[in-house]
């Protein structure tokens, strides 16, 4: 059975233009601009989600077992120079 991580970064009109990369599990994923989702196939257990900018990095980590999916909605704080993520809410799914 497969198991499935979900980065939602939702739109929103301040910080739009700043990208984040996503990284799970140290392999880094692609750039996480305003209203793109990405959808990666892991394994059952344990993973690290990592989102890197330039102000603060957020890791979140997230366990996979009894539920098949997990999706980070993830929105921009603007910072002082910069947008920094920030996790809005943790979704699992059966």
């Amino acid at each position: 059975m497969g198991y499935t991580i979900k980065v939602t970064r939702l739109k929103k009109i301040f910080g739009f233009a700043i990208p984040f990369t996503l990284i799970i599990d140290g392999e880094k994923i692609g750039s996480l601009p305003n209203g793109k989702k990405y959808e990666c196939d892991v394994k059952k257990g344990t993973h690290t989600v990592t989102l890197k900018s330039t102000e603060k990095d957020v890791v979140q980590e997230v366990t996979l077992d009894e539920h098949k999916e997990v999706e980070l909605q993830i929105v921009a704080k603007m910072g002082l120079i910069a947008a920094r993520p920030f996790i809005k809410e943790i979704i699992y799914r059966d």
